[in-house]
C-alpha cells in the first residue's frame, strides 16, 4: 500500500483536473493521527471546496484503511502568513508584494516580477527623503538566486478606507 501522503497527493491531482487548485503540502502526524492538507486555488480557494475536498478525502482514507478509528483531518488554504512551499504559489503572487528572507537572516521586501526554478526578480522600492521631505522612492531591479533564499512570504497589509 503506497504511503497516506502518496495517496493524498492521488487523490487531490485526480480531484484538480482541470481546475485552477492546486496541493500546497500534506503534514502528517506519527501513526497518522493527524493528517494537515493545504490546497489552494489561482484565484481564491473557498471553505466549501474545502469542505467537499475533506469529505472526499475522509472517504477514501477510511475505507483503504489509511488512518486509524481515532484520527484528525484538516484541510484548509496555507494562510496568508505562511512562506510559499510550491511554485504555483510565487506564479499567483507575481505583481504583489513579497517579503524574502534570506539564509543570512536579512530581508528585503518588494514586488514579485517574476520567478524560475533559480531566479526570483523583485522591484525594490527605497524610500528616500531630502532634508525631512519624503520624495518618490528609488526603485531597483533585483534578479536574486534562490538557493540564498530561506522563503518568501506574501506581505500583509492593511489599507484605511477612505
Amino acid at each position: 500500500m503506497p504511503e497516506i501522503n502518496e495517496r493524498i497527493e492521488t487523490l487531490l491531482n485526480t480531484a484538480f483536473e482541470g481546475t485552477s487548485c492546486f496541493l500546497v503540502e500534506i503534514v502528517v502526524a506519527t501513526n497518522n493521527t493527524k493528517v494537515q492538507v493545504f490546497v489552494d486555488c489561482d484565484k481564491n480557494i473557498t471553505i466549501d471546496r474545502c469542505a467537499e475536498l475533506s469529505r472526499m478525502l475522509e472517504k477514501h482514507l477510511e475505507e483503504e484503511g489509511y488512518v486509524p478509528e481515532k484520527y484528525t483531518l484538516e484541510v484548509s488554504s496555507p494562510g496568508m502568513s505562511k512562506p510559499f512551499r510550491v511554485m504555483r504559489q510565487f506564479e499567483k503572487n507575481i505583481g504583489k508584494s513579497v517579503i524574502i528572507q534570506f539564509l543570512d537572516g536579512t530581508k528585503k521586501e518588494g514586488l514579485l516580477l517574476s520567478v524560475t526554478d533559480e531566479l526570483l526578480h523583485l522591484e525594490e522600492h527605497i524610500p528616500q527623503k531630502r532634508g525631512k521631505l519624503l520624495v518618490a522612492p528609488k526603485i531597483q531591479k533585483l534578479s536574486i538566486d534562490r538557493s540564498l533564499i530561506k522563503h518568501t512570504k506574501k506581505k500583509i497589509s492593511f489599507k484605511a478606507k477612505k
